[in-house]
């Protein structure tokens, strides 16, 4: 299936994004589908954007797997951009015929990262958004380069909550689905079978009001929202505040602590038998 997303986004000419599952290795795919336009073309500038720094490592260990050697861009290291520049002069003399440069999303996003990338040749540059649905946020649009003639974005869930805006930029942007391999598809297959369970916890009474105070706010503005477009973007960020009292509630941690010690006596108690 992995081979059937590469052809499929070549296809489309190498523009599109891959909706997979969690776990069905995403990375590899687009990582192999960057390795064959570099075999294809002779050259190629790989630019890798992930949200967070903890996959900035991640992914830069498995670029140096592929054959490729990452230059790291964020606020923890230093000189990033005199490298970038470097590399992208190497490539355009010639000298070699191919470099790597990841970055987290907000590096990614300010004018000191577009000027070191900006003499790149779009016909040698290939951007690879993960966890793409994030790059739909206005503050991070502008690390979708222009200057990236293929474009590849990655998500189990590339649709933006509530933000039908920075959907369709991501879309505009990348090209549409070009590759969907759904949950329901890979477990049993390439995933391991797994129950869920889902465990409900309480809000705190301070949660519960701060709750049905936004819920009000939201419905006193919910017909308003309908015509106005301040009034809709007002609406979406009380939704957003409303959701993340569910998202953060305080019992879910101690509930999670109890599940796990659970489990970890039962599996102590089969031990015994």
């Amino acid at each position: 299936y992995q081979e059937t997303a590469i052809e499929r986004w070549m296809d489309a000419g190498c523009r599109g994004v891959f909706e997979m599952a969690t776990g069905t290795g995403k990375t590899v795919t687009s990582l192999a589908a960057a390795t064959r336009v570099h075999n294809e073309h002779g050259r190629l500038a790989l630019i890798v954007l992930v949200p967070y720094l903890h996959l900035l490592d991640q992914w830069a260990e498995d670029c140096e797997n592929l054959g490729f050697s990452p230059i790291q861009c964020s606020g923890s290291h230093d000189r990033w951009d005199m490298k970038v520049r470097s590399a992208v002069k190497d490539l355009n003399l010639g000298v070699v015929s191919n470099i790597c440069i990841v970055s987290v999303h907000h590096t990614a996003s300010t004018p000191r990262f577009a000027s070191a990338i900006s003499r790149l040749r779009s016909a040698d540059v290939m951007l690879i958004g993960d966890e793409v649905h994030g790059l739909g946020a206005p503050n991070l649009r502008s690390a979708l380069v222009d200057q990236a003639e293929m474009r590849l974005g990655l998500s189990a869930t590339p649709r933006r909550w509530f933000d039908e805006e920075g959907t369709a930029a991501i879309y505009s942007y990348f090209g549409k689905t070009c590759y969907e391999y759904s949950l329901e598809e890979a477990i049993g297959t390439f995933l391991v079978p797994y129950e869920y369970h889902p465990v409900r916890v309480s809000l705190t009474d301070d949660e519960l009001e701060e709750y049905e105070s936004l819920t009000q706010k939201i419905v006193s503005i919910s017909e308003k929202a309908e015509e106005d477009k301040e009034a809709e973007k007002l609406m979406k960020v009380l939704m957003l505040q409303r959701a993340r009292i569910v998202y953060s509630a305080e019992a879910k941690l101690p509930k999670l602590i109890n599940k796990i010690q659970s489990m970890i006596r039962e599996h102590e108690g089969r031990d015994e038998e």
